[in-house]
């Protein structure tokens, strides 16, 4: 920053600076030196380190929402497994149940034609004899 000042400066009131007395140069270097000083004013218009320091801060804040938003992910995988486990018990369930009851009607149906075909054998026994 010294160097950058020194150039200019030199350049335009380095022979004047050796001769001059003192507060002499005050109004003719005032304009040099406010632009220096407007420059540096504001840290984070020179200084990279400052601005690389906001980059990382709002990495950080994008990584922190990221891990927050994969832990709710997390949980709702977890609790849609756990609702999927349920489905596929009940399902398990209603087969059991849906072959029980096959069986069942099938046991029924087969009595239910025995006893026609006998009632129908009985009738027809009947009205021959």
């Amino acid at each position: 920053m010294l160097t950058e000042l020194y150039n200019p400066y030199s350049e335009q009131f380095g022979a004047k600076f050796k001769s001059s007395s003192f507060k002499t140069l005050n109004k003719k270097s005032r304009h040099l030196l406010s632009s220096f000083y407007d420059k540096y004013e504001d840290v984070a218009n020179v200084d990279k380190t400052h601005d690389i320091a906001n980059k990382i801060d709002k990495v950080k804040e994008t990584m922190q929402e990221n891990i927050v938003q994969a832990l709710q992910n997390t949980e709702h995988i977890e609790s849609l497994a756990s609702r999927a486990d349920v489905m596929h018990e009940q399902a398990e369930m209603f087969k059991r149940k849906s072959k029980v009851l096959h069986k069942k009607m099938k046991t029924k149906n087969m009595k239910t034609t025995i006893i026609l075909g006998l009632v129908a054998a009985g009738g027809i026994v009947g009205v021959s004899g």
